[in-house]
C-alpha cells in the first residue's frame, strides 16, 4: 500500500498532461506487481475519483478561458478589430493565439483527463473477480458451463445460460463502447506542446492495444453464443427425436426425402452427361462421314483436273509447236523489213539532199534509179511481214490462252490438294475424338446406373413411385458404341435415343415432385420444432434459433 499511496499523493499534485501519464504509467507497473489485488483496486477507484474532480476543475477554467477570449473579441470587435486580429506579427495577433492555444490546451487536458480515466477501469478488468468485472466471466468458463448443460435433459438450464451470457455480452459491449468512445475523443486532442503531442501519440497507440483485449475477448464471447444458440436448437431436436414419435417420423420422412432429392439431382446430372456424350460420338460420326463424303468428292475433282490439266498441256505443246514454226519466216521478215527500210532511208537522205541541191549532176539518174528501187523492195518487205504478221499473231495469242487455260488449271488442282490434305487432318483428328470419347461411354454408363439404382432404391423408402418407366438394364450396356452411332443394328440407335429422353424428362418430373414433397415435410418438422422451442427455450431465445440440418 506505499507505494499505492505515492502515486495517489503525487496524483494530487499532477497539474498537467505529462505528470498525470507519469502517475499511470506507475498505476500499470503497480498491477503487474500487487499482490494485493482488491486494495489495488481500491486505490484505483480513490484514482478515478480525484481525476474526476480534477476533471471538474478543468472543465471550469475551460469555461474561464472561453469566457476571456469571448470578452477579448468583443474589444476587438468590427472590422479594424478583425484585422488586428489576423494580420501576423500584431500584439492583437499574439494575444489571439494566446485564448486560442489556452483553450485548445485546456480542452485536450480534459481528453487527457478521460483517457487516463478510461485505461484505469480496463486495468481494473485484470484485478477484479469475475462477478464484479464489466466483462463478466472468462470464455473458457462459459464453455465448461455449456458443456456441462449441454444434453436433453439439461436444455432448460441450457437456456439460462444463453439468456446469462446474452446479459453479459450487452454489458460487455457498452463498457467497449464507452471505453472506445474516450479513446476516439483523445485522438482529437490538440496540444500546443511537442512534448505533449508525441506523447498523445504513444499512449493512443497503448490505449488502442489494450482496447484490442477487450475487443478480442467480447467478440469470443459473442461468437460462442452464437454457437450455442445453434447447439440450442439441436437440443430441442435431439429432445423431441427421442420423446416424439411424430416428430420422429417426420424427421426422418424430411431427411430420406432430402437424400433422394440429392440423388434425383445426380442422377439427372449423371443422365445429362451421358446424353451429352451420346450427342457428341453422333455429332463426331457424321462429321467422319462427312469428310469421307468430302474425300470422295476432292478425290474425283482431283482426278478430272488431272486429266483436264494434261489435256491443257497437250493442247499449249502443240500450239507451242505451231508458235514455234511461225516464228522462223516471222523472224526472217521482221528482219528483211528492217534491213530494206534501213536501205530506203539511207537512199531517201542522199536523194532530198541532190534535190536541195539544185545540181543532179551525171550520177543524178543513177541515183534516181536505186531510190526508186530499194523504195520498192521496202513495200514489198512490208507487204511479205504484213501477210506473215497476222496469221503468227493469231496462234500467238491461241498460246497465250492455252496457256491461261493450263496455269487455271493447275491452279485449280493445287487448291483441290491443300483442301483434301486439310480434310484428311480434319477426319484424323475426329477419328482421335471418336475414340476417346467412345472409350469414356462403358464407364460413364456405368456410373449413370449406380447412380440411377440409387435413386431408385432411396425412394422405396418413402413410398413414392418415380415417373421412370421400367427399362432394361441389359439394352442399356448390351455394345453401347452401336447405338451411340458406331454401328447401326436394328435401329437400336434411335431406340435408346428415345429411352435416354424419357428418362431424362421422367427424373425431372421426379425432381419437381420431390422438390414439393421434402419442402412440405420440412415445414411440418420445422413447426413442430419451433413450437417445442418455445415451450423449453422460452419465446426471446426461440426467436434467435435456427431449424438445424438434418444428419
Amino acid at each position: 500500500m506505499t507505494q499505492d499511496s505515492d502515486w495517489l499523493e503525487q496524483l494530487s499534485g499532477a497539474t498537467d498532461y505529462r505528470q498525470l501519464q507519469s502517475i499511470f504509467q506507475r498505476l500499470a507497473d503497480s498491477v503487474a506487481q500487487t499482490t494485493d489485488p482488491a486494495g489495488l483496486v481500491t486505490s484505483i477507484d480513490e484514482a478515478i475519483s480525484r481525476i474526476a474532480r480534477e476533471r471538474t476543475r478543468d472543465d471550469e477554467e475551460l469555461r474561464d478561458f472561453e469566457s476571456q477570449y469571448e470578452h477579448f473579441k468583443q474589444q476587438q470587435r468590427g472590422v479594424l478589430g478583425w484585422f488586428r486580429r489576423h494580420v501576423p506579427f500584431t500584439e492583437t495577433r499574439r494575444q489571439e493565439v494566446q485564448h486560442k492555444e489556452a483553450i485548445s490546451d485546456q480542452r485536450a487536458e480534459i481528453l487527457a483527463d478521460n483517457l487516463v480515466i478510461a485505461r484505469a477501469q480496463m486495468l481494473k478488468q485484470k484485478l477484479l473477480p469475475p462477478q464484479q468485472r464489466q466483462l463478466g466471466e472468462s470464455t473458457d468458463h462459459w464453455k465448461e458451463e455449456f458443456a456441462r448443460c449441454a444434453s436433453v435433459e439439461r436444455i432448460g438450464e441450457f437456456a439460462g445460460l444463453l439468456e446469462s451470457l446474452a446479459t453479459e455480452n450487452d454489458v460487455s459491449a457498452k463498457f467497449v463502447a464507452e471505453i472506445r468512445a474516450e479513446i476516439d475523443a483523445f485522438a482529437a486532442a490538440d496540444f500546443s506542446s511537442k512534448e505533449d503531442r508525441q506523447s498523445k501519440k504513444r499512449d493512443l497507440q497503448s490505449a488502442r492495444e489494450e482496447l484490442a483485449e477487450l475487443d478480442t475477448e467480447l467478440q469470443q464471447e459473442s461468437s460462442l453464443r452464437d454457437a450455442m444458440i445453434k447447439r440450442a436448437g439441436e437440443l430441442v431436436r435431439d429432445e423431441l427425436l427421442q420423446n416424439d414419435f411424430e416428430f420422429y417420423d417426420l424427421h426422418q420422412r424430411m431427411i430420406d426425402l432430402r437424400d433422394s432429392k440429392r440423388l434425383a439431382k445426380s442422377t439427372a446430372e449423371k443422365t445429362q452427361a451421358f446424353a451429352e456424350l451420346v450427342d457428341e460420338i453422333r455429332r463426331i460420326k457424321d462429321e467422319s462421314e462427312s469428310c469421307l463424303r468430302k474425300r470422295e468428292e476432292l478425290t474425283t475433282k482431283h482426278d478430272s483436273l488431272e486429266r483436264e490439266l494434261q489435256d491443257h498441256r497437250d493442247r499449249l505443246a502443240r500450239i507451242g509447236r505451231k508458235l514455234a514454226d511461225s516464228a522462223g519466216p516471222y523472224d526472217d521478215a521482221k528482219r528483211n523489213v528492217d534491213r530494206a527500210e534501213a536501205a530506203y532511208l539511207a537512199a531517201k537522205r542522199i536523194f532530198d539532199q541532190q534535190q536541195q541541191s539544185g545540181d543532179p549532176g551525171s550520177s543524178g539518174e543513177h541515183i534516181k534509179v536505186e531510190f526508186a528501187r530499194l523504195e520498192q523492195d521496202h513495200k514489198q518487205a512490208l507487204a511479205h511481214f504484213d501477210a506473215i504478221k497476222v496469221p503468227h499473231e493469231s496462234v500467238e495469242t491461241k498460246f497465250q490462252r492455252r496457256k491461261k487455260e493450263c496455269d487455271d488449271a493447275e491452279s485449280s488442282l493445287q487448291e483441290v490438294r491443300v483442301s483434301a490434305e486439310k480434310n484428311e487432318s480434319h477426319y484424323q483428328d475426329l477419328a482421335a475424338n471418336l475414340q476417346r470419347s467412345s472409350g469414356m461411354l462403358p464407364k460413364l454408363l456405368s456410373e449413370f446406373q449406380v447412380q440411377l439404382d440409387a435413386f431408385l432404391k432411396s425412394i422405396e423408402t418413402i413410398s413414392f413411385r418415380s415417373n421412370i418407366e421400367s427399362f432394361s438394364n441389359q439394352s442399356l450396356s448390351d455394345d453401347p458404341w452401336s447405338w451411340a452411332g458406331g454401328r447401326t443394328r436394328n435401329d437400336e440407335s434411335a431406340d435408346m435415343a428415345g429411352r435416354m429422353q424419357a428418362i431424362t424428362d421422367a427424373i425431372a418430373k421426379d425432381q419437381k415432385e420431390l422438390k414439393s414433397m421434402a419442402f412440405q415435410a420440412r415445414q411440418e418438422t420445422e413447426q413442430r420444432w419451433a413450437d417445442r422451442c418455445q415451450r423449453l427455450l422460452g419465446a426471446s431465445l426461440a426467436e434467435q434459433v435456427s431449424f438445424p440440418n438434418a444428419e
